[in-house]
């Protein structure tokens, strides 16, 4: 049995708009924004829940995902 669901559960940093790929928003700080998407996009997810917006069932959902700067 694996200890990792797949599964990622964002809180308001990642959003996600109807037809669009998921989408990094709001801290003040961009390199640690940049720092916070390469390990999230390390992550082997499957489903990803964000903050607002529907989730998203897929390989590698945050692979596509843009940053609102």
């Amino acid at each position: 049995m694996l200890p990792f669901s797949y599964e990622l559960l964002c809180g308001d940093t990642v959003i996600t708009i109807e037809g669009a790929a998921p989408l990094l928003r709001g801290v003040a700080n961009r390199r640690q924004l940049e720092e916070t998407l390469g390990t999230l996009r390390s992550l082997d997810v499957n489903y990803l829940f964000p903050g607002h917006g529907r989730p998203i069932l897929a390989k590698r959902p945050l692979e596509n995902t843009s940053v609102d700067w």
